[in-house]
């Protein structure tokens, strides 16, 4: 329906009433979530979830479809802990903790102060100090120097796989993920973003990276 160009005030005001007459008005009342328009469906409630991010993680007798779950591992030292090569990868590591463990005697030497973070050095060429390295540092934890068996394939990028250092006590956070992929056992996981206004899913039989996807979140087979 649409009046005809340049038509003046009275004449749209009459159209519109001609208009009113043919129109089958419905009354729209929002739902109990005040949506006026493209109401949602109570039915999504009741759908089984994928996992229940709250409450304890692998139980049994959780309402879903997987009970266990993992956020995908955050080294906090991609470049010191990646690597395409074995080699380089061992060359890296033996630097770090050769680094690392010179500021730990020299910081027990020292007296052991407090502010452990301004007492470092921090040369980027050497380490990248992440709160969980500094943090064993003031536990005077000593950490082992490079060794091949710390050396796993992990699922880096989406279809990019790199050498990954599987070392816990160079790694920031680890979460579930030794429970998901325990040394000598396979596993698969389905990797789903999390967070993000679109989905993006793969699967993996590797160690998957936090950021693989955005936010990573690994669901097990097993």
């Amino acid at each position: 329906m649409q009046t005809r160009d340049n038509a003046t005030k009275e004449e749209k005001l009459h159209q519109l009433l001609a208009w009113e007459k043919e129109i089958h008005w419905k009354e729209v009342k929002p739902d109990l979530h005040n949506d006026w328009f493209h109401q949602r469906n109570e039915d999504f409630k009741r759908l089984i979830p994928i996992y229940e991010k709250e409450g304890k993680k692998f139980e049994q007798k959780a309402n879903s479809i997987f009970t266990a779950m993992s956020a995908g591992l955050k080294t906090g030292s991609d470049p010191w802990l990646y690597n395409f090569s074995k080699k380089e990868l061992l060359k890296d590591i033996a630097t770090v903790t050769s680094f690392y463990d010179k500021e730990r005697k020299r910081w027990e030497e020292s007296g052991k102060p407090r502010d452990v973070k301004d007492f470092v050095k921090r040369d980027e060429t050497k380490i990248h100090w992440t709160r969980e390295l500094l943090n064993r540092l003031v536990r005077n934890q000593k950490i082992e120097g490079a060794n091949q068996v710390f050396i796993r394939t992990a699922l880096y990028r989406p279809f990019v796989k790199a050498n990954l250092y599987y070392d816990p006590n160079l790694i920031e956070r680890t979460y579930q993920i030794p429970r998901l992929f325990p040394i000598g056992k396979e596993n698969k996981c389905i990797l789903i973003s999390e967070g993000t206004p679109s989905l993006s899913a793969l699967m993996t039989d590797t160690l998957p990276d936090l950021d693989v996807l955005p936010h990573t979140q690994a669901l097990p087979l097993y």
